[in-house]
């Protein structure tokens, strides 16, 4: 049977609450979460998934971040760029630089930032979101410019 929910991935800059988004996609279109698949996290967390077998797959909500998107194989970066709708959590500046001090113990912001941006920019994203205790919120004007808010 084909697939016939729309695959989506979650790329965004770190701390941005993107993986409760995911986790509010994959509910909403019945599909699983793959926190980090997409990301090679170097502080938090780990990638132990098959990321070939997740993403031709089709049958998960991607997660990665903007920084680390040129790690994967050419093969899977086309392939997400090309197949995925691509949507993005954004939160407060000054949230996520406490948030990436606490977690890293370092003061890694504008480096990241930098990178991100960088990536950011080479991307067609057709959806922003804010994260709050209620739920995912799109952000509809004035369309975010930048990876944060």
């Amino acid at each position: 049977m084909e697939n016939t929910i729309s695959n989506i991935a979650v790329i965004s800059f770190p701390r941005t609450a993107s993986k409760a988004l995911v986790d509010y996609i994959a509910k909403e279109h019945n599909k699983l979460p793959a926190h980090g698949v997409l990301h090679k996290p170097e502080y938090l967390g780990k990638n132990d998934y098959n990321v070939k077998d997740i993403v031709f797959g089709q049958n998960h909500i991607l997660h990665g971040h903007w920084h680390s998107l040129n790690q994967l194989d050419s093969e899977i970066y086309d392939f997400v760029k090309e197949n995925y709708t691509i949507v993005c959590s954004h939160r407060l500046k000054l949230l996520v630089k406490k948030s990436l001090l606490k977690i890293t113990g370092e003061d890694l912001y504008d480096d990241v930032y930098k990178r991100s941006m960088e990536e950011y920019s080479k991307w067609k994203i057709s959806a922003h979101y804010v994260m709050s205790g209620s739920g995912a919120h799109i952000i509809r004007e004035p369309r975010p410019t930048s990876i944060l808010v």
